[in-house]
């Protein structure tokens, strides 16, 4: 963090390559930052990629409704729901 947090959330990247060349890249915010916020559709993608390795099709629909409307819901229902994902290793 940096005292410009929480309004950005600077990053400095430096990148040397193997011959010499030096590429530089200042970030304030990233998508999902609330400067940047994610679409929905977004999100969705994201969470597919992320869970597709522990959840089956199904699973993951449910968790994304169920998440999309979570003030509707308990909490025990989302609980219900990743209790039956599975993490091998």
């Amino acid at each position: 963090y940096s005292e410009r947090f929480p309004t950005a959330m600077p990053c400095n990247i430096r990148i040397k390559m193997n011959d010499g060349e030096v590429y530089k890249l200042e970030k304030e915010d990233y998508e999902g930052f609330f400067t940047r916020p994610m679409s929905w559709e977004a999100i969705s993608q994201k969470f597919e990629k992320l869970t597709s390795a522990y959840t089956d099709v199904q699973l993951r629909q449910n968790i994304i409704d169920l998440v999309k409307n979570v003030e509707k819901h308990a909490i025990t229902d989302l609980m219900g729901l990743l209790s039956q994902v599975c993490i091998t290793s």
